[in-house]
Formats: C-alpha cells, sequence, structure tokens
C-alpha cells in the first residue's frame, strides 16, 4: 500500500502557546465599560460543575492559564473580566480531557449552550456571531472528516495487490477534501471580515493538483519548490493575532522543518525568506526569529549551528531585537561569535599539545588526508561509552587515510597516562594541563565528547558525529556509495494538509533565545 509524505493534518479540538497580557491592546473601538469589558455564559448539559474547570489561551505553541474570573451560577459557567482579552483561540478545558473552543474578537459577551457527549453538534449561540460561523464550519467538516477517516481504514485495510480499490478510495477522499477546501472559500467570500474566515484561510495550504495542473508535469523537487513558493499566499501578515490561533506557529514549524530541506543553507534561505515578510510586524517578527534561532541552537542535523550564529547575527540586534536588554543582546552575539570558527566549511585551527613522552604534537602535523579531532574527558561517561568505538574505527581506517587527534581536556597528566594504558588508547594522545592552547577559542564544544573532522585542506568538513555515523561517514567520503551524512529531502504528495494544532497542555519549552517564554504574562 503506498503510504504520503505530507499527510492529512486534522483539525482537532485542540492547539498549542505562552502567555499574551489581558491588558494588552488588542484593537476595536468601545463607548462604555460593558462593550470593553468580556462575559461568556456557558451552560454544558451533563457536565459535573464540581470538576476543576480551566479557562485556557493560547500564544505561539503553548496554552497557557487565563488570569480570569470563573464562578458557577445557576448551572452556568461565567467568565467574566473588566477588560476584554486579546484575539484569538481559547478553550475551556475539563478533567475529562475534553475541551471547548471558543474563538473572541472585539465581541466578548455572548452565551453557548452544549451537551457534554457532543459538544460540537450540540451547540448553540446566542449573540456570537463569530462563534456561530465558527461551529457551524465545525459542524460541516466533522461530518466531512468521519467520512476521511472510514475511507482512511478502509485503505490501510487493503492488501498490496489492491492498487484500483486503492485508487478509487484516493479519489473519493480527494473529493471530500475538495469540497472542505471549498466550503472554507465560500464562507471567506461571504464573510471577508470575520476573525474565522482570516485565520481558516491561513491555514489552507498549496493545492498539489492546482500546482501540477498549472505547470504540467512536476518532479518532486519541483513539486517542492512551487508548494513552497506559494505556501504562505493565504496569511495576511498584518495580523498578529494570528499567534493568539494554532494557525501560525503551526504554519511556521512545517516551512522550516518539513518543506525545507534540513541543510544549512537551505534552512537559512527560508528563514530569511519567513522573516522578510514579516518584518514589519513586530510581533510576528519577534515570534519567527526566537523559534528559528532557539530550534537551531541544537539543531538535528550537522552543521546546523551555523543556522542559530545567522539568526542571532542578522536579527539579535539592537535596532531589531526590541524586546531585549542591550546587555542581553550583546552576550548573545558573544556566545554566538564563539560558534563561529568551528562552522562547517570553516578552516581547522591548528593546536599543538603535550603527548605522553612529554613531547609536542601538532594537530596540522599529522599527514592523513582525513583527520578526526576527538575531544573527551575521563570524567564524562558518554566519553567512556564512546571512546572504546571511536578506537575500532581508528583501527579500522588508519591505512585507509584517517588519522585521529585524540584530545583530553583534563589537566591531571598523571590521571591521563594511567588512563591511556587501562583503556589502550593507540592513536596521537594529547592533554593541555595548562590551558595553552585556548582549544575553546578554536574548536567550539558545549559539552563532551566533541569531534570535528578535517579534510586534506584542513576545512571542518564533519562534527558531532556518533561513531555509527563517523563509519558512514568516512564509507561515503572514501568509498563513495551514496549521498553524505547530512540533510534531508522534503517531499510532497497528493494532498494538501491544512495546519491546524494539537492537545491544549498548559506549559511548552523554551521559545526566546534569550533564556525566557515568548511571553511571559497572567
Amino acid at each position: 500500500m503506498r503510504t504520503s509524505i505530507l499527510t492529512l493534518i486534522i483539525f482537532t479540538l485542540s492547539f498549542i502557546p505562552a502567555t499574551p497580557s489581558i491588558g494588552e491592546e488588542i484593537g476595536g473601538e468601545s463607548t462604555t465599560p460593558e462593550e470593553s469589558s468580556c462575559l461568556i455564559q456557558i451552560r454544558i448539559d451533563g457536565l459535573d460543575l464540581d470538576q476543576d474547570i480551566k479557562f485556557l489561551g493560547y500564544y505561539g505553541s503553548n496554552f497557557y492559564l487565563v488570569k480570569s474570573e470563573i464562578e458557577i451560577v445557576d448551572d452556568l459557567i461565567r467568565i467574566e473580566s473588566k477588560q476584554r482579552y486579546p484575539h484569538g483561540t481559547y478553550f475551556l478545558a475539563l478533567t475529562n480531557s475534553d475541551a471547548l473552543q471558543i474563538l473572541l474578537d472585539d465581541d466578548q459577551r455572548f452565551v453557548l449552550h452544549t451537551e457534554l457527549g457532543d459538544l460540537i453538534r450540540a451547540m448553540k449561540i446566542t449573540g456570537s456571531p463569530l462563534n456561530e460561523l465558527f461551529y457551524d464550519t465545525l459542524k460541516f467538516e466533522k461530518g466531512i472528516q468521519d467520512e476521511i477517516n472510514q475511507i482512511n481504514k478502509e485503505i490501510e485495510a487493503l492488501s498490496d495487490e489492491s492498487d484500483t480499490e486503492e485508487t478509487e478510495l484516493e479519489q473519493r477522499r480527494d473529493g471530500l477534501l475538495e469540497k472542505r477546501r471549498g466550503q472554507i472559500e465560500t464562507v471567506a467570500r461571504n464573510h471577508p471580515d470575520s476573525l474565522f474566515s482570516k485565520f481558516r484561510l491561513a491555514g489552507q495550504n498549496p493545492s498539489i493538483k492546482e500546482i501540477e495542473a498549472t505547470n504540467g508535469p512536476l518532479t518532486e523537487e519541483e513539486k517542492v519548490d512551487r508548494y513552497r513558493e506559494q505556501y504562505w499566499d493565504n496569511v495576511d501578515f498584518n495580523d498578529a493575532w494570528l499567534i493568539r490561533t494554532p494557525v501560525f506557529h503551526s504554519k511556521l514549524q512545517t516551512y522550516i522543518k518539513r518543506l525545507t530541506p534540513q541543510t544549512v543553507e537551505a534552512v537559512i534561505a527560508s528563514a530569511d525568506k519567513i522573516t522578510g515578510m514579516v518584518i514589519a510586524n513586530k510581533d510576528l517578527f519577534r515570534y519567527v526569529v526566537n523559534y528559528i534561532a532557539v530550534e537551531y541552537k541544537k539543531p538535528t542535523f550537522m552543521g546546523g549551528q551555523a543556522v542559530y550564529v545567522h539568526m542571532v547575527d542578522k536579527y539579535f540586534t539592537e535596532e531589531l531585537a526590541y524586546w531585549e536588554k542591550p546587555g542581553t543582546i550583546r552576550e548573545l552575539r558573544r556566545k554566538a561569535a564563539e560558534h563561529k570558527p568551528s562552522l562547517l566549511g570553516e578552516p581547522g585551527q591548528d593546536m599543538t599539545a603535550q603527548t605522553p613522552d612529554g613531547g609536542k604534537l601538532s594537530l596540522h602535523s599529522l599527514t592523513a588526508p582525513i583527520i578526526v579531532l576527538y575531544m573527551y574527558s575521563m570524567d564524562c561517561e558518554v566519553c567512556h561509552e564512546r571512546t572504546p568505538l571511536f578506537l575500532e574505527t581508528y583501527k579500522r581506517w588508519k591505512d585507509k587515510g584517517v588519522d585521529f587527534y585524540a584530545f583530553s581536556i583534563n589537566d591531571d597528566v598523571k590521571l591521563w597516562k594511567a588512563y591511556i594504558k587501562q583503556e589502550k588508547l593507540i592513536w596521537n594522545n594529547t592533554i593541555d594541563p595548562e590551558y595553552e592552547t585556548r582549544y575553546h577559542d578554536k574548536y567550539f564544544i558545549e559539552h563532551t565528547p566533541g569531534m570535528f573532522v578535517l579534510d586534506a585542506e584542513r576545512k571542518i568538513i564533519a562534527r558531532d558525529l556518533k561513531p555509527d555515523q563517523l563509519e558512514t561517514f568516512l564509507e561515503n567520503r572514501l568509498e563513495p556509495k551514496g549521498p553524505e551524512v547530512g540533510g534531508q529531502r522534503s517531499e510532497v504528495s497528493g494532498q494538501e494538509p491544512e495546519d491546524r494544532g494539537q492537545k491544549p497542555e498548559v506549559g511548552g519549552q523554551e521559545s526566546e533565545v534569550g533564556g525566557q517564554r515568548t511571553e511571559d504574562r497572567d
């Protein structure tokens, strides 16, 4: 059975954020205190009102607990605030894992009535055209999604020989997807100024069929390029409130991590493109540059640190990074600069360290076409695991053009000599007890073991490889059979996923390179 690379992302009752302030400007005009306040009344038939009920907001990629007054009055849940909340997506989170979605624009005084067993289909709304439109669409889409889920189950159950039947099922599924897309476009056309229309249009991704119809037969790579070029077409970057919906973070993550090949050059190109699009909107700009910098501070592919350095160098300046203090910016730039000498493609600097016999050995004095600089600590558990494996790699490759320069970062020479004898380390052993090499300024490592591979011109061509990865790299380099260890391709399939979100959980992960979350408020 065939499997797509870009699969359908289902719109569920969930999503992701950090913490916008209740008191910040949210747009719109008001003439009375009542119009500038919030009062949401919710009745859920069948709900145990003694349970813990939370009102959650959404920002970026995390949920946050909204500071609000929640009261139970005559079987009604009342959410009240003297000030309106920022526009965006909110959730009433219930302890039985259900969550009720609510959209907020300027009109924040309305009533919702539904049933616990069927929150969507049973929903009745009074006083909020925005949420009426939202739930009418959810009801329509739930029917569509139920049919799609059934088709997917039927496809999964097919045997590998059932190509004709699978094609028919896929055509039915494609028809449902087109029906859903058409409904969203109709809603947007009939309600062009609605917050719901804007955020749902923003979540729509390019149509593979339309791309192929317009451009004719395309290779997979060409298809990805066209898809990526059109990916942001439906997004209005003037709408900063998009950060408070599931759409923006999901699209950004997909664009950078899935649609962009994970190589330094490709990621930097995509990062600069999306940053250029949002730079006029200070909220979106702040979110984008922090997201990308944090993602590649500890990259998942070799050499990805260069993306982090690029983001800090180009965008974390006193002129652009308005949210950071000057001292924080200087420290960020200093730390990023530490990475530069040992990025991929940079010249591997020479250093001379002490050998076991009391002599000196220069890194550049080694004559092999490939040199592996292995930096370890005798106190490091990971080093204890990997050193014997790297030693075996050395033995296998020492007569095939590879040499090792093993450098201990410890300062106890006597203990080091005993360690060499105990572990039978027969490669080039060195140590610098007086730190004369200033190795950290030449080869930046945040933890041991550290590894850098230098070519015949003594340029850094690989780094931070595990033993099995080093074996693969050397095989590809010296016995070419395929691509080197590194980036990966991006592909698109015949389906057009919509960027949505996931189940609400309060909290999240680091979201700013300055050490704090994207927003830190009540």
